[in-house]
């Protein structure tokens, strides 16, 4: 398990390419909680180990080894196991099977523990095939089943399939990783394969690695790798690794670059920005004085406008003329008001001598206008009158011919 991957990521997306329906036993970015960092007497055994097992049982050469009990996880924790029980058996040694199997045993608590009594059960008491009919026992090969059938209650079928799938297709650097930290962990992942179960759990060869590792990288590095024809399949993991070291910096001194540069674009951005503010507003204050001229001058027209379209004549209203398509000054019934009153008439109507002059013709064509109505009413009543008489007569007449 990568602690410095797991750290950096957050979720194991951060590390893979579009979605992925099948997920594998073991992801880049490792999702296990089988850690020995914390030493919890509770959960922790402690197992003394020599250094050289072939030497004598002396204090120089022992050492204490602090490993985690097991319950229950995920199959990348069960490696993590697994791998600590090997190093024990190794180191302890465990030279028999019964051994092994009491040294597994104190290794594991709980549900795990409880899986591989059964198991262990199973294999041992299972009758052999021959005359003989006994059952296999304590044996370094019931020991062996015993554990590998351990092994794969966490896996999936074809899990070796679906592992080397993901690793070939599905991977990508993380933005905040190293390429030598993504390196390790290729080769971490690519140790466990050869304990999955089968079948097709074997190790990716070094060339695998190599091509998995180059299409993690980032498109721009391949691109650099081209224009210097730079084959790393003729290469190997070491020195490919250690010339994506060096992208890797390049990379990084240019990623520093980019905010200075941003900075300087943004003072100058800001400096240009200011000297257009002043124009613009001496523009905007000219710009306001020629609307207010504009908004004036089309002011004083549209009142202008509205007294020229507004048309009205007094004598023409008094009469029950058209008086609202002309005033009273220009009212041509003024030129005939004054031939009639012995005054001048002038070509203009503008330029006479007064008002008071015009206002005194109105009145005085208004009162005649008056006068002749009324004379036309008591005309009208007078012949009513004659009519009804006439008619009453000629019903006289009638009447004292019969």
């Amino acid at each position: 398990m990568n602690q410095a991957i797991k750290e950096s990521c957050e979720k194991p997306q951060d590390a893979e390419k579009g979605r992925i329906e099948v997920r594998p036993a073991v992801s880049f970015v490792s999702d296990a909680t089988y850690n020995d960092s914390v030493k919890d007497k509770a959960k922790f055994i402690e197992v003394m180990c020599r250094y050289n097992t072939a030497s004598k049982d002396v204090k120089a050469n022992n050492y204490q080894i602090h490993v985690k009990k097991f319950d229950h996880g995920t199959p990348e924790d069960v490696l993590l196991w697994y791998g600590k029980v090997r190093e024990v058996i190794k180191q302890k040694p465990c030279e028999d099977a019964q051994a092994k199997f009491t040294m597994t045993e104190l290794l594991l608590e709980g549900q795990g523990l409880r899986t591989f009594l059964q198991l262990k059960a199973a294999v041992t008491e299972k009758i052999l095939v021959g005359d003989a009919q006994v059952p296999m026992g304590v044996t370094e090969e019931s020991y062996a089943m015993t554990i590998s059938k351990f092994k794969a209650t966490a896996f999936k079928k074809y899990a070796a399939r679906y592992q080397v799938s993901y690793l070939r297709k599905s991977l990508r650097k993380p933005s905040n990783v190293t390429i030598r930290a993504c390196s390790t962990r290729l080769e971490e992942i690519n140790g466990m394969l050869k304990h999955f179960p089968g079948p097709e759990n074997k190790p990716l060869s070094e060339g695998d690695l190599i091509e998995i590792l180059v299409n993690m990288a980032p498109a721009q590095w391949r691109k650099s790798m081209v224009q210097i024809n730079f084959e790393p399949m003729q290469k190997t993991l070491t020195e490919v690794v250690e010339y994506l070291e060096r992208l890797e910096v390049l990379d990084a001194t240019e990623k520093k670059k980019e905010p200075q540069k941003k900075g300087n674009d943004k003072s100058e951005n800001k400096a240009k920005s200011k000297s257009k503010g002043h124009k613009s507003s001496r523009k905007g204050k000219k710009s306001q004085k020629k609307r207010k001229r504009s908004t004036d001058s089309e002011a004083s027209s549209d009142s202008d406008n509205d007294s020229r379209s507004k048309k009205f004549c007094q004598i023409c209203k008094a009469i029950g003329g058209t008086y609202w398509n002309h005033n009273t000054t220009d009212c041509g019934r003024i030129k005939h008001l004054k031939k009639s009153s012995g005054t001048k008439v002038y070509k203009s109507p503008r330029n006479y001598d007064s008002h008071k002059e015009i206002n005194a013709l109105i009145q005085e064509h208004i009162t005649k206008a008056l006068k002749n109505s009324k004379k036309d009413s008591k005309g009208s009543k007078k012949s009513q009158k004659d009519r009804s008489e006439s008619s009453s007569d000629s019903e006289g007449s009638d009447s004292g011919e019969e």
